[in-house]
């Protein structure tokens, strides 16, 4: 595999993901030379959908100079863009930046596998990040273990993939949290992936994702093709916003919204754990979250518009 496995600017990518309880029944099966992975038919659950950009298309170019793509969601309602840098050391998630919110990564970070990968290669890298938000700092330590330990057949939603590398990363991550200069707490996590790739198509075809808890996330690529064009205009002038206040706090605290009509409201830990939801009807929110312990959680509003996220630390 090289780096035309990865996504150039112009494509779009959309990931499917699985039901729930079918992807707890998904076997990632053993490593080794010629296997074949057959896959179930798999039952979608939602999806998710990115367009690659230029650098120089997007808000925050001037914070990340040395990617040289970007990508977003579609539809993109909180100006969401990962900053991305690919070259002949592989592939890496360099930064992101939202609305609010601004993470660099000074060190590999998200190892974006397919770059420079044969069987049996391999490397572990030690990187860190810091987040930047509103009343909070997040400094992050991570560890990353990347194989390549398997290849063969994939045959999956009825195309058989006959060149197929498979690709494990193991990553253990520890969240500092800071109040200005006060240190709140530090939150460790840990998971693995399962990556499939094949050298005639971009991008990951098939992911197993185990976090600590033993749950596991599948997701499969849609339509594999070289590229896809987007066809969609970037940003809008009219976009949905979300904020959220105080934060850090105790458990309550108030959700603010211009995006239109009923919205489901979902708080998920850092091992990605649905711990709880509720719906909103109306822009103003106060929300009580007080039942949860505390630490970092992600924070999703959804509805008619699309999707909004917000971080959401929980301190005593």
């Amino acid at each position: 595999l090289s780096s035309s496995n990865t996504s150039s600017v112009g494509d779009t990518v959309i990931m499917v993901g699985v039901d729930s309880t079918q992807a707890q029944t998904i076997q990632h099966g053993p490593g080794g030379a010629s296997q074949t992975w057959t896959i179930p038919a798999l039952t979608k659950k939602d999806s998710t959908v990115n367009a690659i950009v230029t650098v120089a298309s997007t808000p925050y170019a001037s914070d990340f100079p040395t990617a040289n793509y970007a990508s977003h969601p579609i539809p993109d309602v909180s100006n969401e863009y990962d900053y991305n840098l690919n070259n002949s050391s592989g592939g890496f998630e360099i930064g992101q930046e939202t609305s609010g919110t601004k993470t660099v990564y000074y060190a590999p970070w998200e190892y974006f596998a397919g770059s420079t990968e044969t069987y049996l290669s391999s490397f572990k890298a030690l990187g860190r990040a810091i987040t930047t938000e509103t009343g909070a700092t997040i400094h992050q330590t991570v560890f990353n273990t990347v194989s390549a330990d398997a290849y063969g057949t994939l045959i999956l939603q009825g195309q058989t993939y006959s060149h197929a590398l498979r690709i494990v990363r193991h990553t253990w991550i520890i969240d500092s949290v800071f109040s200005g200069a006060s240190f709140l707490m530090a939150i460790p996590s840990h998971f693995t992936v399962y990556q499939w790739l094949d050298e005639g198509y971009k991008n990951q075809l098939f992911n197993i994702t185990i976090l600590s808890t033993g749950t596991q996330q599948v997701s499969y690529l849609r339509k594999p093709k070289p590229v896809i064009s987007t066809g969609i205009p970037l940003a809008t002038e009219n976009e949905a916003s979300l904020n959220l206040y105080p934060n850090p706090s105790t458990g309550i605290f108030v959700l603010e919204t211009n995006a239109a009509g009923k919205q489901l409201l979902q708080v998920f830990d850092i091992r990605g754990s649905l711990v709880m939801s509720q719906v909103m009807t109306s822009g103003m929110t106060v929300v009580d979250a007080s039942g949860l312990v505390q630490g970092v959680y992600n924070l999703c509003l959804s509805g008619d518009q699309g999707r909004l996220n917000k971080r959401l630390i929980i301190v005593r």
